[in-house]
């Protein structure tokens, strides 16, 4: 008895003298806490609620520690529901409490909106540990947040939410950057919001196919164990002699990840305004970096000769970069299997199909849109960054079996890429007439 009393005398003491408490503390001492019972336990809350009051975040987290029994449960439950400025430490503490579910709407408000870049942050902490679509979409839009550190505090948490740990990790459970997934993350860290757009559209893409029940070995995204150490070295040595060029020759011999990876460090010299990286890229035929020098070549701070140098290589790369459609007519309904059969196997890839919302009514019938999309990844050994997506109407008079015909084809890469021309050929076979 004379220990748990003294230990709560030490935290009476240090909730009336709170101003003495390290600023780095986020709690009263939780050691002293643990030796409490229950009804000194249920008092020490009911203290820490009056401090709450007074703006006293400090205890509503401790509060999240050791539990709030009683009617200072209700009140903390309360609190975290409303619009008080301390309702998203109250949250915080609710999470810590194991009810966090309840919040998940605050909390991803919390995430997308708080002007505090701190709250944002340990919002976007607690989305992590949350279930459902609205924590899901939360910690996705805020890969585009303001600040890198909610940025990248987002993306470790769909890692986390999606156990991807141990398919990016190397043999000894290191995260390295030697797998897209840290490739693009470290996107998120750049300041152009090209590289961050296009890091959390990668991540968007992935938790797409994720979702649709895609296993994630099938998606190109697992550690590498090969590096070209030797054009590694090369380039090293090249950010210590500005009249030393890149090594465009040794990157170009290289393929798939390897070349993605080297390909991005050139990149990252162009936050530099380093006047090799625009003209090595573009020797490259680097197209995923074309938005990157449109934005980075408007910047003030360019120099105008680097600047020309960016603009110079977005005219080399624009062409090998296309945006097109084609249209179908169908000479006969099918399933929607062929089309999903076509686009997989030309492409390579894994396959995500989506549907849209019903539209029509009794007397003409109800139809939908459904969407198959392909995406072959950046470095992939078949060839560049292509994305193919395929809309399909579905006539739903037999809802067992609805009838689909597939009425156009969106395709975002390189126009001659012969995956493009399989998946015309297969189309045909499954009789499509393809136009455009």
């Amino acid at each position: 008895m004379l220990t748990t009393m003294a230990a709560l005398e030490r935290l009476l003491q240090q909730l009336e003298n709170s101003s003495e408490v390290a600023w780095n503390e986020e709690t009263y001492d939780l050691a002293d806490c643990s030796c409490l019972t229950d009804d000194e336990k249920a008092a020490f809350a009911d203290k820490l609620l009056v401090a709450a009051h007074t703006g006293d975040a400090r205890a509503l987290l401790t509060l999240g520690y050791i539990g709030a029994p009683g009617a200072s449960g209700t009140e903390l439950f309360d609190l975290a529901k409303s619009k008080d400025p301390l309702a998203p430490v109250a949250r915080r503490a609710m999470v810590q409490l194991g009810q966090g579910q309840s919040f998940v709407e605050e909390i991803a408000d919390d995430a997308q909106h708080s002007p505090s870049t701190m709250l944002r942050i340990a919002a976007v902490m607690m989305l992590a540990k949350l279930e459902g679509s609205a924590a899901k979409m939360a910690l996705l839009a805020t890969l585009s947040d303001a600040s890198d550190t909610v940025r990248s505090t987002a993306w470790d948490g769909i890692i986390a939410h999606y156990k991807l740990k141990p398919l990016i990790s190397d043999p000894q459970g290191v995260r390295q950057l030697q797998t897209y997934i840290e490739i693009w993350g470290g996107y998120l860290l750049c300041d152009a919001k090209s590289f961050i757009d296009l890091g959390a559209d990668e991540m968007r893409w992935v938790v797409r196919y994720l979702d649709a029940g895609t296993p994630p070995a099938t998606l190109s995204i697992a550690w590498h164990a090969e590096q070209a150490e030797d054009v590694l070295t090369a380039f090293r040595e090249c950010l210590f002699d500005d009249a030393k060029p890149l090594p465009v020759e040794e990157i170009n011999a290289l393929t798939g990840f390897e070349r993605r990876s080297l390909e991005t460090l050139v990149a990252y010299r162009l936050e530099k305004f380093d006047p090799r990286a625009a003209p090595a890229l573009a020797a490259l035929s680097a197209v995923w970096t074309f938005p990157i020098l449109a934005e980075l070549s408007k910047a003030p701070a360019c120099p105008p000769d680097v600047s020309a140098a960016m603009n110079a290589a977005c005219d080399v790369l624009l062409p090998l970069l296309t945006t097109r459609s084609l249209y179908s007519q169908q000479t006969e309904s099918s399933r929607l299997e062929p089309f999903e059969q076509a686009l997989r196997t030309s492409l390579g890839s894994p396959i995500l199909v989506e549907y849209g919302a019903e539209v029509g009514n009794p007397r003409d019938g109800f139809w939908r849109d459904a969407t198959i999309t392909a995406y072959r990844p950046p470095g992939h050994l078949a060839g560049p960054p292509l994305r193919i997506a395929l809309t399909v109407q579905q006539d739903l008079y037999f809802t067992d079996k609805p009838a689909s015909q597939l009425s156009s084809i969106h395709v975002q890469g390189p126009a001659d890429d012969p995956a493009i021309t399989a998946l015309v050929d297969a189309l045909t076979k499954v009789g499509c007439r393809i136009s455009g």
